[in-house]
């Protein structure tokens, strides 16, 4: 089986029992056994599954079944268990003149 990357016209080996990460883009994929023959008795399984990967993460802390990690496209993104936090936050006064932050965090 090979599997080809449309946007680069690149194309692979398909190994066996191996986990392959592939990024946003068209893909297709050809069957197409060595010796030229097909056989039902034979068919071809293959398993596609979606997952959350991000590339380039690197581990801080593990605990309790979560992973902390930064990493991501700009290298300074958070993560916890491969999925983004979204900091946001608003510098507020308050009606007596004092200022705050008010932080919060989205998954």
């Amino acid at each position: 089986m090979y599997i080809f990357k449309k946007s680069t016209g690149t194309s692979h080996d398909v190994t066996s029992g191996v986990v392959y990460s592939l990024e946003a883009d068209t893909y297709y994929l050809v069957f197409a056994p060595a010796d030229g023959t097909y056989s039902n008795a034979l068919p071809y399984t293959l398993t596609i599954t979606h997952e959350n990967h991000v590339a380039g993460l690197e581990t801080l802390l593990e605990y309790n079944g979560y992973t902390l990690q930064i990493g991501g496209a700009s290298g300074l993104d958070y993560y916890i268990n491969e999925e983004k936090i979204n900091f946001s936050y608003e510098y507020k006064y308050n009606s007596a003149g004092d200022s705050y932050l008010n932080a919060t965090r989205k998954c």
